[in-house]
């Protein structure tokens, strides 16, 4: 018996799509992704990176300053679209440097370019851009920080703006 109705609701549910045409799907206008994402860059430093809901820093008794990646997902470019741009967002305290680099690379691997930041303002809300010759269809976008050490800066998040 379960299976005939496993049957029926699945030519049901065929039936159903099928009348129904072809959707397509809206593009995305900005997509947020919080620090939490993010990643050490080299193995042996992944312990004194700390994630918490504010975003990634280094741990408090880390006397050095750590290298952190994050993949930041985007839609494509409009057509019309001269470039694109992303928001970082985070602080630093007591004085102390982040340093961010964001960067495209082509399906294949292929470097495409980047634009860097420095702050060493208590609070940072850096837009950056890229041009559309950098942001291909297919291009991949992520961003490398420098944490400066004793937690003394936090990376909330990176939105990719359309």
């Amino acid at each position: 018996m379960k299976s005939r109705f496993v049957k029926l609701f699945g030519v049901a549910y065929g039936a159903l799509l099928a009348t129904a045409g072809v959707v397509v799907p809206a593009p995305a206008a900005n997509i947020n992704t919080n620090a939490t994402e993010c990643q050490a860059q080299f193995w042996p430093q992944e312990a004194d990176i700390v994630h918490t809901e504010k975003g990634i820093s280094t741990g408090s008794t880390v006397t050095a300053s750590r290298w952190i990646s994050c993949a930041i997902p985007r839609s494509p470019l409009a057509p019309t679209a001269t470039s694109g741009s992303f928001y970082i967002d985070g602080d630093s305290q007591n004085g102390q440097w982040m340093v961010c680099s964001l960067a495209s690379y082509d399906f294949t691997g292929t470097f495409l370019g980047s634009s860097s930041f420095s702050s060493p303002g208590p609070a940072f809300d850096i837009l950056l851009s890229l041009p559309a010759a950098q942001l291909g269809y297919w291009a991949y976008t992520g961003i490398t920080c420098v944490l400066p050490p004793n937690g003394n800066g936090t990376l909330r998040g990176v939105t990719s703006l359309q």
